[in-house]
């Protein structure tokens, strides 16, 4: 069943400081779980914990790329000197 957007005057910035914080605490909160499979009571080969550190660090360099764009929305085309080109005097 598709979500359907609910009519409100809430912008977009008011939208991503509500959304977030409870986001990003669920998310903190299920890496914390996996931590917990570092206790005693588990077994696990090394080949598996690097496996899923591996997929964590994927997700969230994905997460810091998707950021990255956003900050740069208009970034142009072609080629330009960071200083201006001045001419000696010959």
């Amino acid at each position: 069943m598709a979500k359907v957007k609910a009519a409100t005057n809430e912008s977009p910035r008011e939208r991503f400081l509500r959304l977030a914080p409870p986001r990003v605490d669920a998310a903190l909160k299920k890496i914390s779980l996996i931590g917990n499979l570092a206790r005693s009571g588990y077994e696990y080969e090394p080949s598996e914990v690097k496996q899923m550190i591996g997929a964590l660090e994927d997700a969230v360099a994905e997460v810091k790329q998707k950021f990255a764009r956003k900050k740069e929305p208009n970034k142009k085309v072609g080629f330009t000197f960071a200083t201006p080109f001045k001419r000696s005097a010959a």
